[in-house]
């Protein structure tokens, strides 16, 4: 069976005069095979919405401000936006993430004034928008299809002479990949998470180091990302008699994204570097969900 597609999660941020023109754009969307964020659609009664929002926010791929005249007068969007920047930050230098995109002819967000908009009221601005999105979106498949090829058992064990044993120490791994399409793509993002590849076999075999490689999971999206399922999975995997005891053992209420990044850097550097007897296929099926679909 073909390997089901992710949507691309697009959170819509817009003011609330603006909410009758912000749903025909996400039922769009919708109907374009996006994952859109809207408020009016995705909050539910007794929700904690602000929780929710920048719950929304963290969680998209990308965010579309929808400016207008009324839009500098929105108290909270304000505040979305800036969650937005904060979270612009985190992301590879020259991806698109914040698309401001104007309902009507109006100033643009001092604050956003470094990103190119798109005008949805012109009569190309939707196709505009969705040929930002469409690139984003092609390259997690990608990525998606490069991991699953690469992290089996038989092609991880057929490719790990190509690192060297201090470089296995040193938490790297070898990555196949065949198809010098998708070469170019991973390349690309091993430079967006800040790191040089290193190529073997005639350039069809990428060493990484294994960090590298959950920063880009991460900014894919292609992790699991609730730190109390980690927490679980991990247990089962190594136990309680670990340098993990400490975020084995932390009240699931605690928990925050940055203990299970932590954790997941400390099991695979081991795991890669054989000091713990773990399966590496094993561990990555645990924290990557789609390989175990």
């Amino acid at each position: 069976m073909p390997e089901p597609k992710r949507p691309l999660k697009v959170f819509l941020c817009h003011a609330h005069a603006d909410r009758d023109s912000v749903r025909k754009l996400y039922s769009r969307l919708t109907q374009d095979g996006v994952d859109a964020w809207f408020d009016k659609a995705k909050l539910l009664p007794g929700q904690d919405w602000e929780l929710e929002i920048r719950k929304a926010v963290r969680e998209a791929d990308v965010v579309v401000v929808c400016l207008s005249k009324q839009f500098n007068q929105a108290g909270f969007r304000q505040k979305e936006v800036r969650l937005a920047l904060d979270t612009a930050m985190e992301k590879p230098e020259g991806e698109i993430f914040i698309i401001p995109a104007r309902l009507e002819e109006c100033d643009n967000l001092e604050s956003l004034r470094k990103w190119h908009w798109v005008d949805l009221f012109e009569d190309n601005g939707y196709e505009m928008l969705m040929r930002a999105l469409r690139p984003r979106w092609k390259t997690e498949n990608v990525i998606k299809k490069i991991l699953r090829n690469a992290l089996t058992e038989k092609n991880l064990s057929n490719t790990a002479r190509h690192a060297s044993k201090r470089r296995k120490e040193d938490g790297f791994l070898a990555i196949l990949i065949e198809h010098p399409d998708y070469r170019t793509e991973f390349e690309e993002a091993v430079k967006g998470a800040g790191a040089i590849p290193i190529y073997e076999r005639n350039r069809e075999v990428i060493v990484i180091d294994y960090k590298t490689l959950l920063i880009i999971a991460e900014n894919m999206d292609l992790l699991e990302t609730d730190p109390a399922k980690l927490q679980t999975k991990l247990k089962k995997l190594c136990g309680t008699k670990t340098d993990l005891e400490g975020f084995l053992k932390k009240d699931i209420k605690q928990l925050t994204w940055d203990d299970a990044r932590s954790a997941l850097n400390s099991v695979g550097a081991k795991v890669i570097s054989e000091t713990l007897p773990i399966s590496i296929s094993t561990l990555f099926q645990a924290i990557f969900p789609f390989l175990a679909k």
